[in-house]
């Protein structure tokens, strides 16, 4: 569930939020929903039970449509689903068009800074709070 839970928490205030310090504190928040287990870092299950929750026709691979109406399915803003567009593109680490496990791998290498095996909150915190502010630049937030 971790993307999900970082889509329906990030899509809506993504949309409202302006500072580099409401990117941090959404950040912050994403972490502790996405630590499933509440051990204080995000591993590799976390992200692997992702990817099986979202990829809804079970062929290994998830679709900009699947990605886009999962995370989407609660709203029809369009702001949100251009946001939610934004980041399968950030997630296609390949670019490949599909969301496979390569990309999964690749992401969390992304989230992974010091290559250790985990995803510590300041290294979470720290990619998502740049990602972020990123993609609401792209989408007109200042």
């Amino acid at each position: 569930m971790f993307l999900l839970n970082v889509v329906l928490i990030a899509l809506p205030v993504l949309a409202l939020a302006q500072t580099q310090d409401q990117f941090h504190q959404m950040a912050h928040s994403l972490f502790l929903e996405s630590d499933v287990n509440k051990d204080g870092i995000i591993d590799r299950p976390e992200i692997d039970a992702t990817f099986h929750g979202q990829d809804a026709n079970n062929d290994g691979r998830i679709s900009r449509h699947e990605f886009v109406t999962f995370t989407t399915s609660h709203t029809d803003d369009q702001l949100l689903i251009n946001i939610a567009n934004s980041l399968y593109d950030r997630y296609d680490v390949d670019g490949d068009h599909h969301l496979d496990k390569h990309d999964f791998d690749n992401f969390y290498t992304l989230l992974d800074g010091n290559a250790n095996g985990v995803v510590t909150e300041e290294e979470f915190v720290r990619y998502w709070s740049v990602l972020l502010s990123d993609i609401a630049h792209q989408h007109g937030r200042k």
